[in-house]
């Protein structure tokens, strides 16, 4: 499995210690968070690039600029660079202790630059053929994103539902084929997978989309846990953990 390596960008539950009193307690920071992926990963011998800071406080899969580059336009405030609230439209930190610029740069230059620094080492190696973005999604559908029925599985490739080209973008991070080939061996191992819904692929996806094969994989929470802001529970890990490696074998 060593020809790809694996980004795993919000899984980290660190909060740096001078920001802590100054979330606000009614914030549901682990709905945020993707917990569990690094747990599922740990035996895959495959290099990985981890985000070692929670996503409430700096979202690494948003662009530098805080401009989304699929519509050109700033992100919402709540889910930006550096978010304001979390799902259920909680501010993250209390009033009048938000982050200031000088905060917001340190962060950036010590933790974000630093996630796409690794990638760009590891592709410029020309060890890798491809890399994984693996994320969670939460299960209980959120009123800013598609309220259809989630999957257990999502391959998204920032194509279409048959994970075509979209008339807006250039390309595909991976061929169509391929994606439909990706999607076939998630549901040879008991798992619904559909392409590019209801995430086709965020920033990361976006910035490699012409420079190097990746795609993205959502990981439905109630695969892994027993609810959108619980810990994994162990059974799950492990029967997840067991499908990925047969699934990540034939994809390698």
């Amino acid at each position: 499995m060593n020809n790809f390596f694996i980004t795993i960008g919000h899984s980290s539950l660190n909060i740096p210690d001078h920001t802590k009193e100054r979330i606000n307690s009614d914030a549901i920071l682990l709905e945020l968070a993707e917990p569990g992926l690094i747990e599922v990963c740990d035996s895959f011998q495959n290099k990985k690039v981890i985000f070692d800071l929670h996503r409430a406080i700096l979202d690494v899969n948003r662009s530098r600029n805080n401009i989304d580059p699929k519509i050109e336009r700033s992100y919402p405030l709540e889910r930006g660079l550096f978010p304001t609230g979390d799902f259920q439209g909680n501010r993250i930190y209390k009033a009048g202790k938000e982050l200031n610029v000088n905060e917001k740069n340190e962060l950036l230059n010590s933790y974000y630059d630093t996630f796409f620094q690794q990638i760009d080492n590891l592709i410029g190696s020309n060890e890798y053929s491809f890399f994984i973005d693996i994320h969670l999604m939460n299960d209980n559908i959120s009123s800013y994103e598609m309220k259809s029925e989630r999957p257990d599985i999502t391959v998204g490739n920032l194509g279409d539902p048959d994970g075509e080209i979209c008339l807006n973008r250039p390309s595909t991070t991976i061929s169509p084929k391929k994606a439909r080939d990706i999607k076939s061996l998630f549901e040879d191992v008991g798992l619904s997978c559909k392409l590019n819904r209801p995430f086709a692929g965020g920033y990361i996806m976006m910035k490699y989309l012409t420079k190097f094969p990746c795609f993205q994989l959502e990981i439905n929470k109630r695969v892994l846990m027993d609810s959108d802001s619980s810990m994994p529970n162990p059974k799950k890990l492990k029967d997840l953990k067991f499908k990925l490696e047969a699934v990540f074998n034939k994809i390698a």
